[in-house]
């Protein structure tokens, strides 16, 4: 069997979210039952928003996160567990981490949000357990956040939606259809007859005008050239 383990740094959420540096004495650290519920519920509320299922809620692992969140408000520095395998003994395939500092619940998970690498444990839809301690120091919540894939386990299904109720709608009534009788194709008119062709009687050609009448000067300088003597 494959294992995978998740290890997600969190310098940069650190920086973004504390508001105590490491050198700052810490005193009456105490866990918080109430943050630790506020994780989960916000945790889950991501994934059921992005249709996963909902982490279940593991003792062993709550233990073991809410040991590792006293060891980080005693040391004033938030890190890693150096084996994330230590104290597991359920079957699991993969697990992941992350941790934070920072002054409530709201802010930490504005901050693991908005980081890639912690986003990607809470939305990891292989994850089907996780376990979340909290404790305050001085008003500051350290946290430590252990998720979980057991092997033959899947997350809590997302709830799903209420049904909206239906309004019952009423329509009208369709009206009746009346068959019409079929339609047929109009035969085509015939072609008309040929006409005959008729005969085209043409008026006869109008006579040529008569030549006008030289006047009688003129006429005897034509009769000159014809060589006709002239008349007198």
């Amino acid at each position: 069997m494959v294992r995978a383990v998740a290890v997600v740094a969190v310098l940069a959420l650190a920086s973004t979210v504390a508001t105590t540096s490491a050198s700052v004495a810490i005193t009456a650290a105490q866990a918080s039952p109430g943050d630790e519920s506020a994780f989960v519920a916000a945790i889950n509320r991501i994934r059921v928003e992005r249709g996963l299922g909902s982490l279940r809620v593991d003792g062993e692992l709550s233990g073991i996160a809410r040991d590792w969140s006293y060891r980080m408000a005693e040391a004033g520095v938030i890190s890693h567990r150096v084996d994330l395998r230590s104290g597991v003994t359920s079957n699991w395939t993969s697990l992941g981490e992350n941790v934070g500092v920072g002054p409530s619940v709201s802010d930490l998970m504005t901050a693991f949000v908005n980081s890639p690498g912690h986003f990607k444990n809470i939305i990891e839809p292989r994850f089907t357990h996780i376990g979340v301690g909290a404790v305050v120091t001085a008003g500051i919540i350290y946290t430590a956040h252990e998720f979980m894939a057991v092997a033959g386990s899947s997350s809590a299904p997302a709830p799903a939606a209420a049904p909206v109720p239906r309004t019952a709608v009423t329509s009208a009534p369709r009206p009746a259809v009346t068959a019409t009788a079929p339609r047929s194709a109009a035969a085509p008119a015939p072609a008309p007859a040929p006409r005959a062709p008729q005969a085209v009687q043409r008026a006869p050609a109008p006579a040529p005008p008569a030549a006008p009448t030289p006047p009688p000067r003129v006429v005897d300088v034509l009769d000159r050239i014809r060589g006709n003597p002239p008349a007198f």
